[in-house]
């Protein structure tokens, strides 16, 4: 599915859900959606090794936003109708080649704006010390890096996607 067609959940200030928007539409016009205090939904993943490393990816140069930064192990919009747990299955698959029946997950819980997460956010974690089969459209690749240390090289200047930062410290304990 392409980002003009893709149909995202439109919600309030609440997370209730108050309409759709095509994925592109958004984007286009997010500083209004913003503005107004309306919001889409996404899941974003870690994977967690059994040395309390964090799997680390870093974007492909061809992505249109932050290009080379580094990433979450997995991060997807929810799509309209799906719930965050769906979304979660699917990503995972998707972007880190993983059936979500052969390893332990759990969630970690949700941040939104308040939090200074662009979205509403449902996180979850991978328990694994398998290196995943990334998307290679979307990675370039990745590091294994302990939560302190992603953190020091976000914190310096490091690129990195936007909810990055307020993800990781938010659930860092969840991390340690």
């Amino acid at each position: 599915m392409n980002d003009a067609t893709e149909l995202l959940d439109l919600v309030d200030h609440h997370n209730q859900v108050i309409g759709t928007v095509t994925r592109e539409d958004y984007y286009r016009q997010i500083a209004a959606y913003r503005r107004n205090h309306q919001y889409i939904r996404g899941v974003n993943a870690f994977i967690l090794n059994s040395q309390g490393q964090l799997w680390v990816a870093i974007r492909s140069q061809s992505r249109a936003k932050w290009p080379g930064g580094y990433d979450f192990s997995m991060g997807e919009h929810v799509g309209a109708g799906e719930s965050y747990e769906a979304a979660f299955i699917r990503g995972i698959r998707e972007e880190l080649g993983i059936d979500a029946n052969t390893v332990t997950w759990r969630l970690l819980g949700q941040i939104g704006p308040a939090e200074r997460s662009a979205v509403f956010c449902t996180g979850y974690l991978l328990l694994t010390d398998q290196t995943p089969a990334y998307n290679q459209e979307e990675f370039s690749g990745g590091h294994w890096l302990k939560p302190a240390e992603l953190l020091r090289r976000l914190e310096s200047g490091s690129p990195h996607k936007s909810d990055l930062l307020p993800f990781l410290q938010y659930f860092y304990v969840a991390f340690i």
